[in-house]
């Protein structure tokens, strides 16, 4: 996860956490969203985080990385003023860079394994930009058939 300069646990944080558990941890009513969108809890997760640190874990966005065998997916909560059509990625073999965030704002994550720009897919739907890309072929060749006649 990203995170800005700054103690985000000053402040009010206790003074509001103390009060979120004093109401029961006040979270949205489980409901068939949680099932059918994965998303809904880590945004969920986030929007309290959001609210308990009055604005956020500092000035970047902060994000989740996911790997998995073909591809690397990296998941950034936005801040409510970001204006989607500002945005722009760039990707590099070992970095995902967005730029376009509010204020100018800018992030650069630092990838876990190699990727190729070929291929990279970003999808913007409330708040959240996922950028998936797959992970760089290695040199090492692959299995070809053979024909028999």
């Amino acid at each position: 996860m990203g995170t800005g300069g700054g103690n985000p646990f000053s402040g009010d944080f206790w003074r509001k956490l103390d009060a979120w558990f004093a109401e029961g941890f006040p979270l949205p009513k489980f409901s068939k969203d949680w099932l059918a969108d994965p998303g809904h809890f880590d945004k969920t997760v986030h929007h309290v985080i959001r609210s308990l640190t009055s604005g956020g874990l500092g000035a970047e966005p902060s994000h989740n990385i996911t790997v998995k065998p073909e591809y690397v997916s990296v998941k950034i909560f936005l801040p409510e003023n970001t204006n989607p059509y500002a945005l722009r990625a760039y990707v590099s073999t070992v970095k995902l860079r967005i730029e376009g965030l509010p204020g100018e704002g800018k992030l650069s994550i630092t990838l876990p394994e190699e990727v190729s720009a070929v291929g990279t897919r970003a999808i913007y739907k409330d708040r959240v930009l996922i950028v998936r890309m797959p992970k760089k072929k290695s040199g090492k060749g692959r299995q070809i058939g053979i024909d028999i006649q």
